[in-house]
């Protein structure tokens, strides 16, 4: 008998958000300024390793081999990313303030693998091509097509958590409105 971590098991996360607002009627031009850091890390979570993992020409298909260890006996990487949010908020009448804000998330652009292929422990490949079965399939004519159309498929954009996202946007808040 063997003690083996959950599907979700996960060692280690955090979250520090850290908030700055100016208040308005002081710091002159930044009054009503607004930011925001979002800070996020965690552990990666178990899998079962694999000898070999072979993706069908489908994409959505599996063959599992034998597996190399105990259940969930294998650790994905761990992921680091941090959000950063600006806002300024303009008073236009008593009751009618508009809000410009840039929302980055992603901020420095991480490359954070969640998914990882269970015969590598990478996100990138498989590692089928270089087994026997890979390299006869693709030592014929016609192979070295068949190894890129292989590889297209293990570059799975699925595998990874968000690039760098940007969003600019604009709040409207209405107050003491009365409905």
């Amino acid at each position: 008998k063997v003690i083996a971590p959950l599907d979700f098991d996960q060692r280690h996360t955090g979250t520090l958000n850290i908030g700055f607002y100016v208040p308005k009627g002081q710091f002159g031009i930044l009054e009503m300024v607004n930011a925001n850091i979002l800070v996020s890390f965690n552990s990666g979570r178990p899998y079962t390793p694999l000898a070999v993992q072979h993706i069908l020409a489908t994409g959505d298909n599996t063959q599992y081999g034998n597996t190399t260890g105990y259940v969930n006996s294998a650790y994905g990487p761990g992921n680091f990313r941090v959000d950063f949010k600006l806002e300024k908020s303009f008073s236009l009448m008593n009751d009618l303030a508009i809000t410009p804000y840039v929302w980055v998330e992603n901020l420095f652009n991480t490359v954070n693998a969640v998914i990882v292929y269970r015969s590598t422990g990478d996100p990138y490949t498989t590692g089928w091509l270089s087994t026997q079965e890979g390299i006869a399939a693709t030592s014929g004519p016609g192979g070295s097509n068949i190894a890129a159309d292989y590889m297209s498929l293990e570059r799975n954009p699925g595998n990874f958590g968000i690039p760098r996202l940007i969003r600019l946007g604009l709040k409207l808040n209405f107050s003491n409105i009365s409905l």
